[in-house]
């Protein structure tokens, strides 16, 4: 009887042993595929939050590159264009800006002649964007010596410090590197051109916009991805930069009238022998020469026989100048290209160049500008228009002249006028006759 009892005792305890077995098999594998899984987690986090990183660096970048151009352009005393800057000049430099194109009817194109204020210049094509030559690509116009070299940061060239800013940019990082593994993330973002418009005051404001930025975070081993994680996230930001129209102080003379007036029998006003002007000398109408005066500098003129109403756009261009001729006493109108050749009694001279049909300059609204400039370092000639207080200056006359001081040349500029003594109100007694 006890033998068949131990018998089965034993095969009960094989199959106890059996199930443990089976038991630890079955533990030992779910434990080795949580690590499994935990290790998969880890590598996507760690993916993850590698995209986030780079997110993080364009969204800074993007917010301060506004803010840091803004502040580049005031302290080079706002972006002003050029001296002499005129539409077909420009017009070149907005070509680039919105994509190069000959047909009238897309968007990127470029009218030839400036459109009209608070109308839309052009709109941007990316696909026609140049970024591979800093003479073509759409910053261009900041380029070639508009912004003194020295203003930029140490080591950087103008090209590259604009390109950093005004383009398409790609940065890549690597977090850390344990071993064979490598944690890295790439990330592209930017502004681009979107519009350029002129505004209302003739300023033509150039406008870039944000790039979607998109951010990939990744865990490779031995160059091949373990784990990889993408991040795309819009930017609203838009970045605006206005081109103010050359400043005056740039020409030594500048008339909108070479006249008398703006009617069209004001006597003209004449360059003569003694005239000597080494700075550059533009009028919107026509110039008037005899004898033979002496220019150092470049001579412009428009030519313009009408202008619109708002007076900042020629309606009738005529490019040329008069001589007077003395023998029948009367205005002598030359007109390209017979130009250059003067009669005998008319023989300016033109050390700087000239030219008779450059674009019309539109004189600024309002003096506001000029007045702050003049009051913060400029040449200040106060003058008021009502003279009844006492201390009132009425300014009738200003002469330049210039002298050597000391061995250094120096130009004077001396104001004529009176000053009102005005009057004063006394109490007095009054009598009452009865």
């Amino acid at each position: 009887m006890k033998k068949p009892l131990g018998i089965a005792l034993v095969v009960t305890l094989l199959f106890a042993l059996l199930l443990f077995l089976a038991i630890v098999a079955v533990s030992s594998s779910l434990s080795l595929s949580g690590k499994r899984v935990t290790s998969n987690q880890k590598a996507a986090l760690e993916a993850q939050y590698a995209a986030e990183s780079g997110l993080a660096l364009a969204t800074t970048r993007l917010s301060l590159t506004g803010r840091e151009v803004a502040d580049f352009i005031e302290n080079a005393s706002d972006f002003e264009m050029p001296s002499g800057t005129d539409w077909a000049s420009l017009r070149s430099y907005l070509q680039k800006f919105c994509g190069v194109t000959n047909d009238p009817d897309d968007p990127a194109f470029v009218p030839t002649d400036k459109p009209a204020v608070g109308s839309v210049i052009c709109t941007a094509d990316p696909e026609r964007l140049d970024w591979s030559d800093p003479r073509a690509a759409p910053y261009s116009i900041f380029l070639d010596g508009h912004i003194d070299a020295a203003r930029y940061p140490a080591g950087t060239a103008p090209e590259d410090y604009w390109r950093a800013r005004l383009g398409p940019q790609t940065f890549e990082r690597t977090l850390k590197t344990r071993g064979r593994l490598t944690t890295a993330y790439r990330v592209a973002y930017g502004f681009v051109p979107w519009r350029a418009e002129v505004l209302p005051n003739a300023t033509v404001r150039l406008t870039f916009r944000a790039l979607p930025t998109v951010s990939s975070g990744y865990l490779a081993k031995e160059g091949a991805d373990v784990a990889r994680h993408k991040i795309e996230q819009a930017f609203t930001g838009e970045l605006r930069i206005d081109l103010r129209p050359p400043s005056f102080s740039h020409f030594m003379l500048f008339t909108n009238y070479q006249r008398a007036g703006a009617g069209a029998g004001a006597e003209r006003v004449y360059f003569y022998d003694g005239t000597l002007f080494d700075g550059p000398v533009h009028t919107n109408d026509k110039f008037n020469f005899t004898g033979r005066p002496w220019f150092g500098d470049s001579v412009t003129s428009v030519g313009c026989e009408a202008e619109n109403a708002a007076k900042d756009d020629c309606l009738d261009a005529r490019p040329g100048y008069y001589y007077w001729d003395a023998g029948a006493r009367s205005h002598v109108k030359v007109t390209p290209p017979i130009d250059p050749i003067p009669p005998a009694w008319a023989e300016p001279a033109f050390d700087g160049g000239h030219a008779w049909d450059r674009d019309y300059i539109a004189l600024p609204k309002t003096s506001s500008d000029q007045y702050r400039a003049a009051k913060n370092g400029g040449l200040f000639i106060e003058d008021d228009d009502a003279t009844s207080s006492t201390g009132d200056v009425n300014v009738e006359a200003v002469t330049l002249s210039t002298d050597v001081v000391a061995g250094v040349k120096y130009q004077f500029v001396q104001v004529h006028g009176r000053r009102n003594v005005g009057t004063r109100t006394v109490p007095g007694l009054s009598l009452i006759h009865i």
